[in-house]
């Protein structure tokens, strides 16, 4: 029987500005803010933002 040999281990890709990663399917590329909603001031006073984990 032959000796064991050390398997040997998976190179992961080194990413960089020329070599980006490939996209995640079915995720956008940015997150896409609703049209209708930009420009809404936020009430800083407003109670439901002290709300957590509600």
């Amino acid at each position: 029987m032959p000796p064991r040999t050390k398997q040997n281990s998976v190179k992961k890709p080194v990413y960089s500005r020329e070599n980006p990663p490939p996209p995640i399917a079915g995720i956008p590329s940015s997150y896409l803010w609703p049209r209708e909603e930009e420009g809404v001031p936020i009430n800083v006073d407003d109670p439901n933002l002290l709300e957590i984990n509600v």
